[in-house]
């Protein structure tokens, strides 16, 4: 059994400790957290002592806690608290994005070499059982050689506006810019299916809609006062509505008074209009690319979905694969006139990302207890590269330029 100290029990942290709890091959042992409530659910939730819970990182790093550091805080403090462990002997589950810096990105591939530690990347899309069975089918020649790859991340606008317009990446400044927030598992996918790399790609976006010249008029700046009632974007009936979709604090008491009072506050973002937050991140881009040996790609971004859905068209020699990943089928057709389809739906475990986070998690566990190495598994010196294309299409995106990521990190 491995010891897992977790850094952040927010909510991809809690998503990845749900599924640590019922492993028995990996043990949670202490937490740190700047939020008394992260730290209580630590305490009620996952057992762990009032010794080993910390709110103070100085004091948190002082020592070794366990095998493995769960890190799952805000995309800059990713690479800080990823040195600080490495250079304490931790093993390193890493939540994407690795860092919002490439130089970081680098800088942490080569200090777990240093060291002859492990960061794996949870690029929990490489998890699922459809992206999984893609690859498979890939490998097995099911459409002969990839010539052309589309790959469709169409964003739930209610997701959109809770992450990207009100939440926490909302800011290219403060956190990361969304092609490489939310993208990265995108271009991780494109690059892991298609196996080679990218010689050159260009990128087209902007913050289009998500602005304050499209507000209505005489729309107010809190939602719980705004005279729009029927606003698909109202933070109040948007989320008494779907109430799940509401990052609260652990032990929240979801009832309608609540939800208003809380979206009342004036220093609470989810409670913004849309029209009037302080955003700056794309909701819109695509990302053209040529891959060695002619190969194509192209990339889909927007924050326009009724519900968010990822879309993969893959055309090879031999014939075509597609589906949807929230459907959970996939299509061949081949060019002799044959189809069928595969449908992973009974193989899906966990209701997050497609059953990719619980699959993450029972990998993981079972790699860093001596077991076998799953075929999804990321470590951060081929994550490095993904995300390199990710920095590349942000730089194309604004400067308008072809851009030649290379084959060295």
């Amino acid at each position: 059994m491995k010891t897992i100290a977790v850094i952040g029990l927010g909510n991809r942290g809690g998503v990845y400790c749900s599924y640590f709890k019922t492993d028995e091959k990996v043990k949670i042992v202490s937490v740190l957290d700047v939020s008394a409530d992260a730290l209580k659910e630590a305490r009620e939730k996952y057992g762990v002592e009032e010794k080993n819970l910390f709110s103070d990182e100085e004091e948190f790093f002082k020592e070794k806690r366990a095998d493995v550091a769960l890190i799952a805080t805000l995309d800059r403090l990713h690479y800080r608290q990823t040195m600080k462990a490495l250079s304490l002997g931790y093993d390193v589950i890493l939540e994407k994005p690795v860092s919002p810096s490439y130089e970081e990105c680098k800088k942490i591939a080569d200090a777990a070499k240093a060291a002859g530690k492990k960061v794996i990347v949870c690029h929990n899309l490489r998890y699922t059982p459809f992206y999984m069975t893609m690859k498979i089918l890939l490998s097995e020649g099911a459409i002969g050689d990839v010539v052309s790859f589309e790959q469709a991340e169409n964003v739930g606008f209610g997701h959109y506006m809770c992450s990207f317009v009100r939440g926490k990446w909302k800011s290219s400044e403060e956190t990361s810019p969304i092609i490489l927030q939310k993208c990265c598992h995108d271009l991780d996918i494109i690059y892991w299916m298609i196996g080679k790399k990218c010689v050159k790609l260009s990128s087209f976006g902007s913050l289009g809609f998500y602005r304050a010249e499209h507000a209505p008029e005489n729309a107010a700046v809190k939602c719980v006062d705004c005279v729009y009632k029927d606003c698909p974007y109202n933070a109040k009936y948007f989320y008494l509505k779907s109430p799940e979709s509401l990052c609260v604090p652990y032990g929240f008491d979801k009832s309608e008074e609540n939800i208003v009072k809380y979206l009342s506050d004036d220093d609470n973002p989810y409670g913004k209009c849309v029209f009037k937050s302080d955003n700056d991140v794309s909701d819109r881009q695509t990302v053209n690319m040529l891959f060695e040996g002619g190969i194509t790609a192209t990339l889909l971004m927007h924050g326009f979905a009724n519900a968010t859905h990822r879309i993969t068209k893959i055309y090879g020699t031999k014939g075509v694969m597609y589906g949807s990943l929230e459907k959970g089928v996939i299509t061949v057709e081949t060019y002799d006139g044959k189809k069928y389809e595969k449908d992973v739906n009974k193989s899906i475990k966990g209701v997050s990302h497609s059953g990719g986070d619980e699959r993450l998690s029972r990998d993981v566990a079972e790699y860093l207890d001596g077991g076998r190495k799953a075929i999804g598994i990321s470590f951060v010196e081929d994550s490095v590269y993904s995300h390199k294309l990710a920095f590349s299409a942000e730089e194309s995106k604004l400067t308008g330029k072809e851009i030649y990521p290379g084959d060295n990190l």
